[in-house]
């Protein structure tokens, strides 16, 4: 995203979501990838829906190894798929194919809908698709059909259990990734970090400690926010990461900038986004900030320094 305009507080967004939540310990016994959003990385929800919004013909999947239409509203490979390829997992299944089902929901499930938004009318014309509330749903439906399996007690990795190898990967220019690396079982609910990569539709607040242009830190920016103040997100109110952590039931999580980061609150994860940036480090060069490499390196000193 090179601009940012004050349009863009009170318009629905296109965003990817990518989501993994997991417990923090020291090793992966098993990782899960979870996908939330809509066309930019939905790989086939849609095609067992009644709506217009399928990506089931040429060009579509052109390049795809198959050659042939898959549901993903690309070419050939999306963002998730490069993802997984870059953790050493399978690509996800989408959320409602048939073919999820015993091994394979240990990989995680993508619930991604093409022409979705944030506001639950977004995309009303094409009728029958998964908005982002029923995105969550289906998560909550898929951990009770993960309980009764073998999701639970099985030791499985995926790929290297180092978290610097791990988090390397492609990524979507208007989008949000957040990546949570642990165990999936009952421990998992006991402790939850959630961590967040982008730009300015997640950024919650970095860039106001950086001498950089892409700021909100003046009205309308804030209005709607519970202290009615800017707080650095490029949102009259609320952003994705706010609505996802209600979601989960935790608290949002702070900038990796600032200073309160510190102690019980590393254990939440943290917010590295960063207005301004793009998928090439030269996107977003007028505005004099961190590129999307540098917030990768930020996880991995958070890590390498044993806070997760």
């Amino acid at each position: 995203m090179s601009t940012i305009n004050s349009s863009s507080i009170f318009s629905s967004v296109i965003l990817s979501v990518l989501v993994t939540l997991a417990s923090i310990v020291p090793h992966t016994d098993a990782r899960a990838f979870f996908v939330f959003g809509d066309s930019l990385v939905d790989n086939g929800n849609n095609n067992y829906l009644a709506t217009t919004a399928r990506a089931d013909s040429p060009p579509y999947g052109i390049d795809y190894p198959t050659h042939r239409a898959t549901g993903r509203f690309s070419n050939g490979l999306n963002i998730p798929d490069l993802i997984s390829e870059a953790i050493g997992s399978e690509p996800t299944l989408p959320y409602l194919s048939p073919a999820l089902t015993g091994e394979r929901l240990l990989i995680g499930a993508n619930f991604a809908s093409a022409g979705i938004g944030i506001l639950n009318d977004t995309g009303i014309q094409f009728i029958n698709i998964i908005r982002i509330y029923k995105q969550l749903e289906y998560f909550q439906q898929y951990q009770q059909r993960c309980l009764p399996s073998h999701c639970i007690h099985t030791s499985r990795n995926f790929a290297s259990s180092s978290m610097a190898s791990s988090v390397v990967f492609p990524w979507s220019l208007l989008g949000l990734v957040i990546l949570s690396l642990g165990t999936l079982g009952p421990e998992a609910v006991e402790a939850r970090a959630f961590f967040v990569f982008g730009d300015s539709l997640v950024d919650s607040g970095n860039n106001n400690y950086l001498a950089t242009t892409a700021r909100a830190d003046s009205p309308p920016y804030g209005i709607d926010y519970p202290t009615r103040r800017p707080t650095g997100r490029f949102s009259n109110g609320l952003n994705i990461p706010d609505i996802l952590s209600e979601q989960i039931g935790s608290e949002p999580v702070l900038p990796y900038l600032n200073p309160e980061l510190t102690g019980e609150k590393l254990l939440n994860g943290a917010n590295f986004a960063s207005a301004g940036i793009g998928i090439l480090n030269d996107t977003g060069i007028q505005f004099v900030r961190p590129n999307f490499s540098s917030t990768i390196k930020n996880l991995e000193f958070l890590h390498s320094n044993s806070f997760l």
